[in-house]
This record gives C-alpha cells, sequence and structure tokens, in this order.
C-alpha cells in the first residue's frame, strides 16, 4: 500500500469522521489510478497504512460498494471496479447533462476575479504539464474542474457531479499525451468563453470537451490495459 497514515489535521478535517476520511483518500488513489481497476484491497493493510483499527476501513469499503467503486468478490474481499465501455459511456452520458448544465449557470454568478483564479489554475496545469508530473496533473485538472462548476451556486449540482467523477477511475485518458494536450485546449476555450459570459459558447465547449474525453477513454479501454501511476504523497 503507497498510502501514509492519516495525518491529524485529516482527522478532524471539517468534523469528518474516520470513515469518511479513509473514503475520500481511497477514492482519490483509486481516481489517479494509484490503486487501477481490478485490485484487491486488503482491509488490514489498508486500516495499517493509514494508522486506523479495521472498523472504519471496512465501513468505507462497505460504503464504496454501495456506490459501485469497488466490488466484493465471495472468498477474495474487495477489489477496484472493472472498467468496460458500457459503464464509461453510461457515466459520461450522465455527466454531459449535469457538466453542461453547472457551467451555464456559473456565467450568471462569475467575476472577472473568479476568471482570473481560473486562468492561474490552467496555467499551473500548463507547467504540470511540461515538467510531465502526471499524478499532480490529474489532481490539478480536478481542482480547475471544481472551482468553476462550484461558480454555478448550486451546492446538490456540484454534488451530483463529483460523484459522476468517483464512479471511475478518473486517470486513464491522462496517460495518452494527445489526450493531455487536448484537455488543455479545451479548458482554455471553456475559459476564454466565460470571461466574455457567453452561456451558450461555455456549454457547448463542455460538452465538447466531455465527448473528446469519453473517446480518448474508450479508446485507450480497447487498446491497453489499465497501468498504476506512481503513487501521489
Amino acid at each position: 500500500m503507497h498510502n501514509k497514515a492519516l495525518s491529524g489535521s485529516e482527522r478532524w478535517q471539517m468534523g469528518q469522521s474516520k470513515k469518511e476520511l479513509v473514503k475520500a483518500r481511497l477514492v482519490r488513489a483509486i481516481a489517479i489510478g494509484e490503486y487501477p481497476p481490478g485490485t484487491f484491497l486488503r482491509q488490514n493493510a489498508v486500516a495499517e497504512a493509514f494508522g486506523l483499527s479495521s472498523t472504519p476501513v471496512r465501513e468505507a469499503f462497505t460504503d464504496l460498494q454501495a456506490s459501485g467503486l469497488l466490488v466484493h468478490a465471495n472468498h477474495r474481499g474487495f477489489h477496484v471496479v472493472e472498467l468496460d465501455e458500457r459503464r464509461v459511456v453510461s457515466v459520461y452520458q450522465a455527466r454531459r447533462i449535469v457538466e453542461p448544465a453547472a457551467a451555464r449557470l456559473a456565467v450568471d454568478f462569475v467575476r472577472d476575479a473568479d476568471v482570473r483564479g481560473l486562468h492561474a489554475e490552467l496555467a499551473e496545469l500548463r507547467r504540470l504539464r511540461r515538467t510531465g508530473e502526471l499524478p499532480a496533473m490529474i489532481a490539478a485538472n480536478e481542482r480547475l474542474q471544481r472551482s468553476l462548476y462550484a461558480l454555478c451556486g448550486n451546492a446538490f449540482l456540484v454534488e451530483a457531479i463529483v460523484r459522476l467523477w468517483n464512479s471511475i477511475p478518473r486517470y486513464l485518458p491522462w496517460v495518452l499525451d494527445a489526450r493531455q494536450d487536448a484537455s488543455l485546449a479545451e479548458h482554455s476555450t471553456i475559459l476564454d468563453a466565460l470571461a466574455v459570459r457567453d452561456a451558450q459558447r461555455v456549454e457547448s465547449a463542455v460538452e465538447r470537451h466531455l465527448q473528446n474525453a469519453q473517446a480518448a477513454f474508450t479508446a485507450y479501454l480497447g487498446t491497453a490495459a489499465p497501468r498504476a501511476l506512481a503513487p501521489v504523497e
């Protein structure tokens, strides 16, 4: 296991329970490829790595099974869900409903300072692309998207988006160099439309971004076995 014990700040962050903190750490590890699809997660090993008892880890596994991210196999334990094209297409179909809508709503609330902040996050994403820091780049990409959708002013919509993100390991398209460059260009197009408060252009740009991401994801699944990335500390 690559994870380190939960820090004191993590334990108490926002009053979260130990179970919720374990869930958050596991979701992140799966999302960035630290645990690729099909990887078995041993309860005792995770508990030891996190410096916790087995109870919150067991509860976290059960919750992630209910969300579909983990699967329980008789006599073998829990493993990260295997990916197939049908699951990926279903997730992206849902994302293409809620994310363009959230981006369109954001136009009504965005300020110039917000646009500058989003451009700064995109600049950091480009820097990480140049230095080849793939796990950090995946995390920065998520921060950029969260910042954008948070502007919509609807916490329920943002929560739905995050749940969709966390339903599949999101790192797979990012192992393709061409997809990394294309995604950066698409983000730039989205932010340009946002800067001039063109709701239709923003919505369309997000829709195209998700279409292209889905195409890259399904193409990757058809040509290569998922691989792990370096662990993120």
